[in-house]
């Protein structure tokens, strides 16, 4: 449901670029840091696709990425588990946002927005990045197959 916060137990994925990991295939802190413009970071919600097995779910979100935005062959979808996040700070909370279609691009059930992250440049927001990029599981996921 539309402004429904995830459940601690929910997956999500975000899709993070090539240029967003270190030498050691680590995700970087500014991965998670909310857009210059203000808007916060989006993922998507794996259970919304709870009817399939889980690799087609990961399938699902791709397709739902490539229309959304700009994937790069070594791009890699990160899998979080909300209730891990939320531990990162009492205010970091999983909205599920989803995207109505439009005649340029497809319906976004799964869209979700990652709020509570702190502005930019203020003196949390880093370590509150690293923390959420600590919590990434560390097996990603191609972005593109």
């Amino acid at each position: 449901m539309r402004g429904e916060e995830l459940s601690p137990s929910a997956h999500i994925v975000h899709y993070v670029s090539p240029s967003k990991f270190t030498e050691t295939g680590e995700v970087l802190w500014t991965t998670f840091r909310n857009k210059e413009s203000g808007k916060c970071p989006s993922a998507w919600w794996l259970e919304v696709f709870s009817q399939y097995p889980p690799e087609n779910q990961l399938n699902e979100v791709r397709l739902l990425a490539k229309s959304a935005l700009t994937i790069k062959e070594a791009g890699r979808l990160v899998e979080i588990v909300v209730g891990d996040l939320q531990a990162c700070s009492g205010s970091v909370k999983v909205i599920h946002m989803p995207i109505d279609s439009t005649p340029t691009s497809p319906e976004d059930p799964a869209h979700c927005d990652i709020k509570g992250i702190p502005e930019r440049n203020s003196a949390n927001e880093r370590s509150v990045c690293e923390q959420i990029a600590k919590v990434v599981n560390p097996n990603h996921h191609k972005a593109i197959v």
